[in-house]
This record gives C-alpha cells, structure tokens and sequence, in this order.
C-alpha cells in the first residue's frame, strides 16, 4: 500500500507485484537528488500491478513512472502531470509488450 511520496519511491526498483495507493499524492517539489524530477531507471519492466483506486498523483515531472512497463496501471489520475524533454510519457518511457501490458480507467491532465 502507497500512502505518501515517500512510498511511490518502491516503484523506481519494484519489478513485480501489486501496490496500491490509498491516498492522493502530491509530488511538488519532488527531487530524486540529482534531477528535479522522478527517474526510472530500472533495467527490468514493470510487470507488475499499480492500482490507484480512483487516486491522484499531482505534479509529477516525469522520465516515465516507469521506464518500461509491461504489466498493469489502472484506475489513477495524474493531476497536473509533465514529462521531461526527451521521454515519451507520463506513464511509461516506453510499453514493451503490448499484449500484456494495461493502461486502464487513467486520466492524465
């Protein structure tokens, strides 16, 4: 369960498994400590499940929730949501298979 900021952090290492947010979460002023904005620089897909039960994620400055994703984001918002110059999305950097992976009920502002 993702309650604040801090508990998003799991998902930059996270490769597998089911987390949900219980809260909206802002992530104004959010730094990874090198970039002032989030970074995923995982390896591995995602090919996990991120159920956001009809929370918000707010002011996030992206490379991509994900790098890759391969498995399940469904039913979150991203409020207010930007992604860095040279990525692809809020979301994932990219989606590696399209056969598993599922973006459903996101909305993106």
């Amino acid at each position: 369960m993702i309650w604040a900021r801090s508990g998003l952090e799991v998902l930059k290492t996270a490769t597998t498994g089911t987390f949900v947010l219980e809260n909206d979460i802002d992530m104004a002023g959010y730094t990874d400590g090198t970039n002032a904005y989030w970074t995923n620089a995982n390896a591995t897909a995602f090919t996990g499940v991120l159920n956001g039960q009809g929370y918000v994620i707010k002011n996030l400055k992206t490379t991509g929730l994900f790098k890759d994703l391969s498995g399940t984001v469904k039913n979150v918002g991203f409020l207010d949501a930007s992604y860095v110059q040279g990525s692809n999305g809020i979301i994932a950097d990219r989606i590696l298979n399209h056969k598993t992976a599922v973006v459903s009920n996101v909305v993106i502002t």
